[in-house]
């Protein structure tokens, strides 16, 4: 079993719809709606490691809503909806936990290389969005990613 179907598998025992979008038809390559509880996910012509890492990332913020009571409506959703710089913060740092705890329980082939990599970036882009307000351009995030990469790839050196 892939670690896509994995995760998929896992969606479904935790009661997560996942819907599967067309690049044309999607521009983020994940999203959680926490008011209905889908994640839509890019399933264009990205690299299956993209996909996956998208996924778990979506599913983190899912499991973070089952732990909220699975609430359609109320504060924190709407702080979130709104972009209170707090409220995205917390819920990216929440998610990007449970990313780890995901991709142990269900013994993920994803190395720990590309999990810990994923998890440093989303959190920096996290940080970002509360510094400023805004998320980092395309080309701040690609630069960003090669450096990280870059510095996990050296500390396994």
């Amino acid at each position: 079993m892939t670690d896509f179907d994995k995760l998929l598998s896992f969606s479904k025992l935790i009661g997560v719809q996942v819907v599967q979008k067309l690049e044309e038809d999607f521009e983020d390559e994940g999203d959680f709606d926490m008011a209905n509880g889908v994640i839509t996910i890019c399933k264009g012509n990205k690299k299956s490691k993209r996909i996956v890492l998208a996924l778990l990332h979506e599913l983190g913020h899912a499991m973070d809503w089952i732990d909220r009571g699975r609430p359609s409506e109320g504060d924190y959703i709407d702080k979130v909806s709104s972009g209170d710089r707090n409220a995205v913060w917390t819920s990216e740092y929440i998610a990007t936990g449970y990313m780890r705890q995901i991709h142990r329980m269900l013994k993920l082939n994803l190395s720990k290389k590309n999990l810990e990599t994923a998890i440093t970036f989303d959190r920096w882009v996290a940080d970002q969005y509360y510094k400023t307000g805004r998320y980092p351009s395309l080309r701040q995030r690609e630069s960003m990613y090669r450096n990280i990469r870059r510095a996990y790839e050296s500390s396994e050196s």
